[in-house]
């Protein structure tokens, strides 16, 4: 219903005083939002024996076989697209005729769209969804979805608005809406992005030269507040959680690649925690360019 939720809803609205003792099920990305309403959110498939199945199924019905010695690797595209049944769909499409290895390098990377024909056509590739999702959306809250789509994990609320406070073009208090849309998911305390939106999300950002130059700039305003805060403070580092730090990371290679001022704190801070923690590959990286003078 979500691409009529609005006279869906006035529909059920209006049913539902006429006829007391009916009961309507209505699929949505979206909920309703009228009165006796219950909710249901069903997650992504779980069950790796569940998304093996429907990619083998949807495989054959295409004219592929999902031979046994490619199962580890069909285990690893599914878990790549968030165990999400229409994006596993439309991997599945496209196993007559690309590699399984293949398949796993553009659900890992990103850098393709996955798609196929007929149908709905909203629902022929995942950045067919993310396009009609977005074109639904205000400006500002469609540049909100794009310009988190650059943090590399979870964040939280106080993170969201400070980043997309930041950017002029967005909306602070863009998340809830998104997540009423299941454009951004809420697990515990904590906002995150599907890899699979964050993939799609990001190529309409990269064409968007000014926007994703704007979401560098938030990402690292956040980074300077965040190493500002904690300079030198007296706590326990372990309380940075790790998409945190990997955020912080980001913005300082970043920060660094452009030559920004002000990211002495935040140097500091991701070096006095990653003292504690393995350090990443791209800390590594940026610590060799920084003694090398690169």
């Amino acid at each position: 219903c979500e691409h009529l939720v609005e006279a869906v809803a006035e529909l059920v609205d209006d049913l539902a005083r006429r006829c007391p003792k009916l009961r309507l099920l209505c699929t949505s990305r979206e909920a309703l939002q009228v009165g006796g309403e219950r909710v249901w959110r069903l997650p992504p498939l779980e069950d790796p024996a569940a998304c093996y199945e429907l990619f083998a199924q949807r495989a054959w019905t295409g004219g592929a076989t999902v031979i046994d010695s490619t199962s580890e690797t069909v285990g690893r595209l599914c878990e790549a697209l968030d165990g999400l049944p229409l994006a596993i769909e439309l991997a599945a499409t496209q196993a007559g005729s690309t590699s399984m290895e293949e398949l796993l390098r553009i659900a890992t990377e990103g850098t393709e769209s996955l798609g196929r024909r007929g149908g709905e056509a909203r629902q022929r590739s995942l950045d067919a969804v993310l396009e009609w999702s977005l074109h639904r959306l205000p400006p500002a809250q469609r540049a909100s979805l794009l310009v988190l789509s650059t943090l590399p994990g979870r964040f939280d609320a106080q993170m969201a608005t400070s980043i997309l406070g930041a950017v002029g073009a967005c909306d602070t208090q863009a998340v809830r809406v998104l997540v009423r849309g299941s454009l951004i998911d809420l697990d515990g305390s904590d906002y995150r992005l599907l890899d699979t939106i964050r993939h799609a999300a990001r190529r309409h950002l990269n064409a968007e030269p000014d926007l994703a130059a704007a979401a560098r700039l938030g990402l690292r305003a956040w980074a300077i507040e965040m190493g500002t805060k904690w300079y030198r403070a007296r706590t326990n580092h372990y309380a940075i959680p790790h998409d945190q730090l990997l955020a912080l990371e980001l913005a300082l290679i970043d920060g660094v690649g452009d030559g920004a001022p002000g990211l002495g704190t935040v140097w500091c801070l991701v070096q006095i925690v990653r003292h504690h923690r393995e350090p990443s590959a791209q800390l590594i990286e940026l610590a060799e360019r920084a003694i090398t003078g690169d």
